[in-house]
């Protein structure tokens, strides 16, 4: 039997108003917060293309994505979400993916994806 449920059940229509989301900068110990990561605490919005990846050598910390829409309002465009569970799912830190619009932090400034918010740069091809 595995130590996990083969279904997570997500209550249709629910709206999450517990919870807020943290910046790469405090899930490593700091302090940065922005009027985005505000806003996307308490205007949640949809969030597609999801995944999950489990630690397979510790499989209590689980990791997660999206395509996270809070940050419409106020960065101009939905974003990468990144959340991390360190109980097997039961509670989650919200984050975003650093570099997005409005994200001044040393994490997002120093992303390769800012310029491409700014306008100032395109991705080089992986080879």
């Amino acid at each position: 039997m595995s130590d996990f449920p083969d279904v997570v059940q997500v209550e249709a229509g629910g709206v999450d108003t517990a919870s807020s989301y943290v910046s790469a900068d405090q899930l490593a110990g700091g302090t940065y917060s922005d009027a985005v990561l505000a806003r996307c605490g308490t205007d949640r919005r949809m969030q597609n293309e999801a995944t999950l990846a489990i630690d397979p050598r510790n499989r209590p910390v689980w990791a997660s994505g999206s395509s996270d829409y809070c940050t419409g309002p106020t960065a101009g465009d939905a974003w990468a979400g990144f959340y991390r569970s360190a109980d097997g799912g039961a509670t989650w830190a919200d984050s975003l993916l650093p570099g997005y619009n409005g994200d001044t932090s040393s994490q997002g400034t120093s992303s390769p994806l800012h310029q491409m918010v700014l306008g100032g740069a395109t991705p080089r091809a992986i080879r």
